[in-house]
């Protein structure tokens, strides 16, 4: 009856070190997986960062444009006002020579 025991403790402790063993590495792997979630979210946290420095850098880009359209948009309506002006006085001028 003693061998059967010793056997028995002797695969039961067998058993017990293949559990710890396969916790040990399931542990590790939790470990890795975490350290591999962290490095991903600090890699994203970096890309978020490089747009919204894009983003801004793109809307200052966005307002000089539109600073420069107003402005040339301001230039057509005045050429074109000079030009309404020049027009009128000629034929104003086509008239009173024709009439």
């Amino acid at each position: 009856m003693t061998e059967i025991s010793d056997d028995i403790q002797t695969r039961e402790q067998q058993v017990l070190a293949e559990q710890r063993e396969i916790l040990a590495q399931r542990n590790g792997f939790a470990e890795r997986s975490e350290q591999v979630l962290r490095e991903r979210l600090e890699h994203l946290a970096m890309q978020t960062q490089e747009l919204k420095n894009e983003l801004t850098h793109t809307d200052a880009e966005l307002m000089e444009v539109r600073s420069k359209l107003k402005d040339a948009l301001k230039a057509i309506a005045k050429l074109t006002s000079l030009e309404f002006d020049i027009f009128s006085l000629t034929i104003i001028h086509e008239k009173d020579t024709i009439g």
